[in-house]
């Protein structure tokens, strides 16, 4: 699916995170865990459902790889808001967004990942350091 151009219209990220966890609980969870804190106000995407679902699981799926038995993969969402000097600084044009946002205790290659995003005209941010989780932002315009 993530080779293929996406065609976007509104969706619900929340909903597609929990579609992604429960098939992740049930083939990887002893492996490891997968916490969310997902945003009940968060306003809906402009994706494509399918791709957004594909690189869920690519994420969880590299997560599950890079980490250690009885790791933790956390991810939340959120609303935001983003100002020209803000927008400036992840490389996107100033307006609504909805923050996925998740953090694993190794670093992962998000190569696909990234030009998925790009296609949907957001963007990813990562913040990594030697013996600190890698935290990955991932800005979606909102519909």
């Amino acid at each position: 699916m993530m080779g293929n151009a996406p065609s976007p219209k509104p969706v619900d990220l929340n909903a597609i995170i929990f579609d992604v966890q429960k098939i992740f609980n049930t083939v990887f969870g002893e492996r490891i865990t997968l916490e969310t804190r997902l945003d009940p106000k968060l306003g809906l995407v402009r994706a494509d459902g399918r791709a957004m679902e594909a690189l869920l699981m690519n994420l969880f799926i590299r997560a599950r790889d890079a980490s250690a038995p009885g790791s933790e993969l956390v991810v939340a969402t959120s609303n935001l808001d983003l100002d020209s000097s803000a927008a400036a600084g992840m490389n996107v044009e100033p307006g609504r967004y909805a923050r996925l946002e998740f953090a694993v205790d190794r670093d992962l290659d998000l190569g696909s990942i990234r030009a998925l995003i790009e296609q949907l005209h957001g963007a990813v941010q990562i913040q990594s350091s030697p013996h600190q989780r890698m935290t990955v932002t991932i800005a979606l315009p909102r519909a």
